[in-house]
């Protein structure tokens, strides 16, 4: 967690031009508060109206790839999103989702983004350590 503090500094920074312009076209946290409240009452009633049985799974429904269609290339960490990531994975290789969510706004991705890393990190991990016995 020394990273996300370490890091946390650069949220203080001050905005850039280009920021401000689009934190002006935001809604006000006032108007944005309404909009979270008004969007919980509408789950809240769905669920109320409508509650899946016990046995029946939900699966959400996601955008199928089309056959043969190339895939869109894969996002490549910058060095300091690596750093901060590497950092945070040599002082804890399992983070809580908490601190998965922090890490992911320090960085600037997604917490499924850096739940990703962190799996791939810990698979590289491994492998090094059995190639290592393996020598």
């Amino acid at each position: 967690m020394d990273a996300l503090f370490l890091a946390a500094s650069v949220l203080d920074d001050p905005l850039s031009p280009e920021e401000q312009r689009l934190k002006a076209l935001l809604p006000e946290p006032l108007e944005l508060s309404r909009l979270r409240a008004r969007q919980a009452a509408l789950v809240a009633t769905a669920t109320r109206l409508w509650a899946p049985p016990p046995h029946l799974k939900l699966v959400p429904l996601v955008a199928t790839p089309i056959p043969g269609a190339p895939r869109p290339p894969a996002r490549e960490y910058s060095p300091g999103q690596q750093s901060l990531l590497q950092m945070a994975f040599e002082s804890n290789p399992q983070p809580t989702t908490a601190e998965r969510n922090a890490l992911a706004r320090v960085v600037g991705r997604t917490p499924r983004q850096v739940q990703v890393y962190f799996q791939n990190a810990r698979q590289r991990r491994k492998a090094k350590l059995l190639d290592a016995r393996m020598a």
